[in-house]
């Protein structure tokens, strides 16, 4: 898929909240408000 997990280092709680910050802004660019009806659906939409 081309995704990989990383970890950000322990003792600073901004790094994650920059993270989560990326990955709304990512979801909401891709996904909007549309709805899927299958997996298959949406892995056909998505993952182009």
């Amino acid at each position: 898929m081309g995704i990989c997990i990383s970890m950000t280092e322990n003792g600073d709680p901004k790094e994650n909240a920059i993270a989560e910050r990326i990955n709304s802004t990512i979801k909401n660019e891709m996904l909007g408000s549309r709805r899927f009806e299958t997996h298959e659906h949406w892995s056909k939409r998505c993952l182009k």
